[in-house]
């Protein structure tokens, strides 16, 4: 997988409902990283606001201790 995350509108509802409902992290797309100023101090305080540019960013974030792992690549074989 290697499809970006895409933008969160209207970020600043989605947020501040997270908040509300009791999330300590929220992951966002980076492209939505000019949109952070637009919430209150205190739900950006009250958050961990990851910003992710690839879905292992998304995942890295959401599973302690994830890592990709890439599959050895193998020259093709003819037989």
């Amino acid at each position: 997988m290697t499809q970006a995350p895409t933008p969160v509108l209207p970020l600043k509802n989605s947020v501040a409902f997270s908040n509300r409902a009791g999330f300590k992290r929220v992951v966002l797309p980076k492209d939505n990283e000019a949109d952070l100023e637009e919430l209150p101090e205190q739900v950006r305080q009250a958050l961990e606001l990851v910003l992710a540019e690839r879905i292992e960013d998304v995942f890295a974030a959401a599973i302690p201790g994830f890592s990709v792992v890439r599959p050895e690549r193998r020259p093709a074989t003819v037989e």
